[in-house]
């Protein structure tokens, strides 16, 4: 949460927590959304896809993207929040053909349908390994935010914090952290 987000080019940004059998609260999902559009939040967030500074940049995750020797309070003081809203038709094309695949798609089509195409086929089997109900939940969360405030939105993933973190797949994937790879049942 901030008015302006710099990253340097060597930045890692993701969201690992569909991985991890829960899904990113406190503002995860409708701030993903509300910089990048919510097709490309469902990607990132469905995929727990890493992204570096450039390419945080080029979808609107960051506002600026600065080498590390260039960030001076001098230069921060300088920065103007963005003003523009985020739109697929603004996107790299990798990022708008994430984007457009994603938006056509349920998630129950993004998990089952036969993906002619070997990115869509990948791209796929990499969903089937997140947590069912995370993943779920976590789309559900992006298309409720459209049109909310702040409040409603982050009033909307807490609500459903409890829900999360009791279920089997949260504590597989929670004592699965850095020591292997969580089976999710979807329970």
């Amino acid at each position: 949460m901030a008015d302006i987000i710099v990253a340097t080019p060597r930045a890692i940004i993701g969201f690992p927590e569909t991985g991890i059998g829960i899904y990113p609260g406190l503002g995860g999902t409708f701030r993903v959304a509300r910089r990048t559009g919510k097709n490309l939040a469902k990607y990132l967030i469905g995929l727990g896809q890493m992204v570096n500074g450039k390419e945080a940049l080029a979808i609107g995750l960051v506002d600026y993207c600065e080498a590390p020797e260039n960030i001076t309070p001098q230069w921060l003081a300088s920065l103007a929040p963005r003003t523009s809203q985020p739109n697929d038709d603004n996107l790299p094309p990798k990022w708008k053909n994430f984007a457009s695949w994603i938006g056509a798609h349920t998630l129950d089509e993004l998990l089952e349908k036969p993906m002619t195409e070997e990115w869509q086929a990948k791209t796929q089997q990499k969903l089937r390994f997140k947590a069912p109900i995370g993943l779920r939940l976590a789309f559900e969360l992006i298309e409720k935010a459209v049109g909310l405030g702040d409040d409603e939105a982050s009033a909307n993933e807490l609500a459903h914090l409890t829900k999360i973190f009791n279920t089997e797949d949260a504590l597989t994937g929670l004592k699965s952290v850095g020591k292997y790879k969580p089976q999710f049942k979807g329970k």
